[in-house]
């Protein structure tokens, strides 16, 4: 079991590597979710409107746009800070898929392969440096199964 955490912490260090490498700057402009999301974090915060459970322009709950418009106010107004939680929540969805993986064929290497192949998957990758909130459900989704897993065994 021990290899296993060892794995994990390994996979989720790769994923987040190649999630936060030009971050700023690949895509090279922000996508019109992503120009939404912080256009709504600025006009709330601008009015003094923000609520913690209100919901966002495209009705996700508001926790999401405040989340990436504190993290791009602590990293000074950059697109890396309003893509930084998507790429943290994707690579905590990656290390639990991981586990998940782990789990239902007790193989390491099968987990591993599980891992990096989600850490490189275009489409999975595509999300996780996007400042929109599309990929977030997958950490919990992740830990949800694990924890059904885990009751049921």
């Amino acid at each position: 079991m021990r290899t296993i955490h060892i794995i994990a912490a390994f996979v989720f260090v790769f994923a987040f590597l190649i999630r936060i490498v030009y971050l700023d700057t690949i895509p090279g402009n922000l996508n019109p979710d992503e120009a939404d999301t912080l256009r709504t974090y600025i006009w709330n915060t601008t009015r003094h409107s923000l609520n913690l459970f209100g919901f966002n322009w495209n009705g996700a709950p508001a926790l999401n746009m405040i989340i990436m418009g504190s993290s791009w106010e602590v990293f000074h107004e950059s697109i890396f800070g309003l893509r930084l939680p998507s790429a943290i929540t994707s690579s905590i969805a990656i290390y639990l898929f991981v586990y998940l993986g782990y789990f239902l064929t007790r193989s390491s290497t099968l987990a591993a392969s599980f891992g990096l192949i989600l850490s490189t998957n275009t489409w999975f990758l595509n999300f996780s440096r996007s400042a929109w909130e599309n990929v977030w459900n997958a950490a919990p989704l992740m830990a949800l199964a694990i924890g059904l897993y885990l009751l049921i065994t």
